[in-house]
């Protein structure tokens, strides 16, 4: 069943946008509670033989396994699930998600939910934090910017993909979550038991350089409000001689499709925002919305490996229409369509149903959008926020984020030097 609210990486009404035939066998997984559903669902007569070696296997585990208490059918269900979703190689797209890890990740996308106050990304193979929010658990616990997450709950976190790692950290508000953090400069982990309150997400930030007439706009995901926060700030910055735009996508995992088309329209005054192509090679454009805020102001446009999905959207068009250069690193590859199907417990399973394609047919998924100005950055390096370098002069800020940098010098009209990825990067 297709959920009738938007949900995570990149929606449409209805829809949820992120990365069927396997749908059904995994919502019956879903109610086992004894062998014989197994049995029932599974039997070669379902029309897949091949299936009923689950069942197969589900039974001689019940039946024979020495560990009766070990035997535990929804986890065993989850993990099926779980596995038959790897197998369809939509990197963590495509997903299941428990009844608790859907709500969350709805109440994401509008923009409230319970957790510490803090952004989250991804250095080599451990969660990072960028920065906790202004008076949050997270702040108010030591948490500090460039922090490692090496464990949630007791759970290693090495190697955990970003999203489930968020959905470890957020949580019912007044219920407490313990990390392991590894302060900068410090040998020995901190454990921290921190308590979740109610979270107030600020998808747009900004800061306006006076005397640059440059507008630094990072948008964190494309959550609800996004396009009309964006909008303001614009309006905000033009009385005061605005002259160009940093538009920073890095780490943005995506969100809303519908965000995506307006964050994209306020800086395109014609064209597509993207093609959507099902699996029978139909394409249906998204066209750009009239009426965009800056859609005459210079502009660049902030890119890295951690930026997936609606963002990805978004950076190819710019780039498709020539509108600006994007400069950074390469993006994720997350151009897989996903729609939300309700399971029988309140579980979900987000199914890539379409590909996402620019303006000018080209693929995302797997190839990503490459920057016209790459410049690569250590991944001991967080990348600046509005909120990180409030208190910080123009040349500090140059000198710690060199795609920062690099963004202020073309539109100053400077040419930066191209720095080419690192091997392995």
């Amino acid at each position: 069943m297709r959920s009738p609210s938007s949900s995570p990486s990149n929606l449409t009404p209805g829809r949820v946008v992120r990365s069927m035939a396997l749908a059904i066998i995994a919502a019956y997984l879903l109610g086992v509670l004894t062998a014989e559903p197994v049995r029932r669902v599974l039997e070669p007569s379902a029309g897949r033989s091949d299936m009923a070696l689950v069942s197969e296997a589900y039974q001689l585990v019940e039946q024979h396994y020495v560990d009766k208490s070990a035997v535990k059918p929804q986890e065993m269900a989850y993990a099926a699930i779980r596995a038959m979703l790897d197998t369809l190689g939509d990197r963590s797209h495509t997903q299941f998600l428990t009844k608790t890890e859907r709500d969350f990740q709805q109440a994401s996308l509008q923009g409230h939910f319970g957790g510490i106050g803090a952004e989250i990304s991804t250095q080599g193979d451990r969660p990072v934090i960028v920065a906790p929010m202004d008076g949050s658990p997270a702040q108010r616990a030591g948490i500090r910017p460039g922090d490692v997450i090496l464990a949630v709950d007791g759970e290693d976190t090495a190697k955990m993909p970003l999203e489930q790692l968020i959905l470890k950290v957020r949580g019912p508000t007044g219920q407490p979550v313990r990390l392991s953090i590894q302060h900068q400069g410090e040998d020995t982990p901190t454990d921290l038991t921190i308590t979740r309150e109610q979270i107030q997400l600020r998808s747009v930030t900004s800061r306006y350089f006076e005397d640059q007439g440059i507008l630094h706009l990072r948008l964190s995901q494309f959550a609800q409000g996004g396009a009309s926060a964006i909008r303001q700030a614009i309006e905000e910055a033009r009385p005061q001689g605005l002259r160009g735009i940093i538009m920073d996508v890095r780490n943005n995992p995506g969100g809303l499709l519908d965000q995506a088309v307006d964050v994209t329209s306020q800086f395109l005054g014609e064209g597509n925002v993207l093609l959507e192509q099902d699996r029978d090679g139909n394409r249906k454009p998204f066209p750009v919305k009239a009426g965009g805020a800056a859609t005459d102001v210079p502009l660049v446009v902030l890119v890295n490996h951690g930026s997936a999905s609606s963002a990805e959207v978004f950076a190819g068009a710019i780039q498709d229409y020539k509108r600006a250069p994007i400069v950074g690193a390469t993006t994720f590859g997350t151009g897989t369509v996903l729609s939300s199907w309700e399971l029988r417990d309140g579980s979900s399973l987000l199914l890539g149903f379409a590909y996402w394609l620019t303006p000018d047919g080209r693929m995302i998924r797997d190839n990503g959008i490459t920057p016209d100005v790459a410049i690569d950055m250590s991944p001991d390096v967080l990348p600046l926020t509005p909120d990180r370098e409030a208190d910080l002069s123009l040349d500090e800020i140059t000198a710690q984020d060199p795609q920062l940098a690099a963004a202020f010098q073309i539109l100053q009209g400077e040419t930066p030097t191209p720095q080419a990825p690192a091997a392995g990067s």
